[in-house]
């Protein structure tokens, strides 16, 4: 999985992610990760779509006023440059949260692992955060 830790930087798709979105100069790159994600549950969703959309996700949160404490300072201060279409992203951001949630790779990557309840727990907080 190429992941030290729960967190979003802690897993090398996460941190790429992050470095594409900060050479970025618009929200784009965080709506195509959010649309991404399969919408049926029939569909699959591997590891790394999902975890680029769970960071999307957090940048929409954030935007929206429900940062995470692990939220890097440099991506803070990109969501609020480059932000302004956060809220016409929120609904994407919950249907990819959700679909993550219910069924995906990073979701069986973290089953199989000894951090699940801690990774759940982090998920259904940004989920929350997205409400």
């Amino acid at each position: 999985m190429g992941s030290h830790g729960i967190g979003l930087f802690d897993d090398d798709d996460g941190a790429d992610f992050a470095a594409e979105i900060l050479r970025s100069d618009n929200i784009g790159l965080v709506e195509i990760a959010l649309n991404s994600v399969p919408t049926a549950d029939c569909e699959y969703c591997d590891h790394g779509t999902g975890v680029r959309a769970l960071l999307a996700a957090e940048l929409i949160a954030s935007q929206r006023g429900y940062p995470s404490d692990e939220l890097e300072d440099g991506l803070q201060l990109w969501i609020e440059e480059h932000g302004s279409d956060a809220e016409r992203l929120a609904p994407a951001a919950r249907n990819a949260v959700s679909r993550i949630l219910r069924h995906s790779e990073t979701r069986d990557l973290w089953k199989d692992s000894d951090k699940f309840y801690d990774w759940l727990s982090k998920t259904r907080d940004l989920a929350s955060r997205l409400e």
